[in-house]
């Protein structure tokens, strides 16, 4: 099982990527997925994954999200 990390600010998007990548016979048909919608919601999941002890196997991250001031990301 792997752990993917999902950032996209359309969550359509999203959902078409864990469709694509759970087609019938993909290694990723039991992963867990984590999807966020924004910067600060991907940066605060990131945050709880790093304090539990977790990480991510993949990231697929929108380079066009919109970023947020409070800490400096200017997008994905």
């Amino acid at each position: 099982m792997y752990n993917i990390f999902l950032v996209d600010d359309h969550p359509l998007i999203v959902e078409g990527y864990i469709l694509a990548l759970c087609k019938e016979g993909s290694p990723f048909v039991s992963s867990k997925f984590t999807k966020a919608f924004d910067c600060l919601s991907a940066k605060s999941m990131i945050d709880t994954a790093v304090e539990k002890g977790e990480s991510f196997d993949i990231a697929i991250v929108d380079f066009s999200v919109p970023g947020n001031v409070d800490f400096k990301w200017n997008d994905g």
